[in-house]
């Protein structure tokens, strides 16, 4: 898809430091210039509505009447390109937005969520799958960063991400960006294929330690996020590294030692699902099992290099998260009655009429 191709295109511009609009695609395109971020809130590219989600029905009412009873006067983010051809924001950005801003859905992770939108070559990410299952419901905000464990996530991304600041108190002078996404429908964490390198390895973070960082990190996005929520538990969706073909990697990566180890990675994804049963709506995506990590004849169906994910394996974590929301938040789900894409009960509907039916109204 377009969306796909140009988060490919931007790397970790598109991934990581905006989300892309159409406006913003065809400025892009047009003058091929590296981008520079001033704030810590990225440029925005897909947005849609301001319902609240207080409750599944009270969402569900507001999506539908939006069009209605929506309007607003804001001005377009204030934007500077500098003499050097980067791109950047001022801190004068407001805080209101241009169009009409839809709930957002946000994968945090590692280079296994940067890459959810497709990388070299490989177009369909378990991120745009997602994207299209949403399609005029919500939006997908890629916050995956390549290399990143779940120490850095803690002290780097979770501040900036998640923040608990008010906009008066930004760490960053004159800063009115610096607030939680507001009307999330439902958060993934996806680390641990850093974490399990083996120790004596750069990325290594001890199995206990990243025990504590995913408590850690599920505590701050709630407490964040129940400033623009206070009445919903936002669901969470941890899901456990995948399985790791250390030859494929070796081959790959022209290195004589892994540095990573199948039978270690199934320890921090174990890790991962126990953590789950502490918390209040936070659901396990068991990706190491479903992907048969104890079969290793069956690996290289699902990773491209050993530890990345294929198409396959895009596939079917997009597959495995679906499920475990059917299950568990089926009102979060994109709603599949009447033509199986609109319908009047269950799930998250539309935004707007579909064409047919603004015809037969005539």
């Amino acid at each position: 898809c377009i969306a796909g191709v140009l988060y490919q295109a931007c790397g970790q511009v598109g991934t990581n430091s905006l989300d892309v609009t159409p406006e913003f695609s065809c400025w892009l395109l047009g003058q091929h210039r590296p981008l520079s971020l001033a704030a810590n809130r990225r440029p925005r590219a897909v947005v849609g509505t301001t319902a609240s989600l207080a409750s599944p029905a009270l969402y569900t009412t507001a999506l539908r009447s939006s069009s209605e009873n929506y309007s607003h006067n804001s001005t377009h983010n204030s934007m500077t390109t500098s003499p050097s051809s980067s791109f950047s924001t001022t801190s004068t950005i407001s805080t209101a937005p241009a169009v009409r801003i839809r709930p957002s859905i946000v994968l945090l992770g590692d280079s296994i969520t940067e890459y959810a939108f497709g990388v070299e070559g490989a177009l369909l990410g378990w991120a745009t799958l997602l994207a299209a299952a949403y399609t005029r419901r919500a939006d997908v905000l890629n916050r995956g960063f390549s290399g990143y464990n779940t120490d850095m996530c803690v002290n780097l991304l979770l501040p900036n991400i998640f923040p608990k600041m008010t906009s008066t108190s930004s760490s960053i002078a004159g800063d009115t960006t610096a607030l939680p996404p507001s009307n999330v429908l439902f958060v993934t964490i996806f680390f641990g294929a850093n974490d399990a390198a083996v120790p004596g390895e750069s990325q290594h973070v001890p199995v206990e330690r990243y025990q504590d960082n995913l408590r850690t990190t599920i505590r701050h996005i709630r407490e964040s996020l129940q400033r623009s929520q206070p009445n919903t538990v936002v669901p969470i969706l941890l899901i456990t590294p995948p399985p790791f073909d250390g030859p494929a990697w070796m081959k790959h990566q022209q290195i004589e030692e892994a540095g990573r180890d199948n039978d270690v990675t199934r320890q921090y994804g174990l890790a991962a699902k126990a953590v789950v049963d502490e918390f209040e709506q936070v659901f396990c995506v068991d990706i190491w099992s479903s992907m048969k990590g104890d079969s290793p004849q069956e690996l290289g169906a699902y990773l491209s290099d050993g530890l990345h994910l294929n198409n396959l394996g895009n596939q079917h974590v997009f597959s495995e998260v679906m499920s475990v929301l059917r299950e568990n938040c089926p009102h979060l789900c994109p709603m599949q009655d009447g033509d199986g894409r609109y319908g009047k009960d269950g799930g998250i509907p539309m935004e707007e009429q579909l064409w047919a039916r603004l015809l037969e109204q005539k």
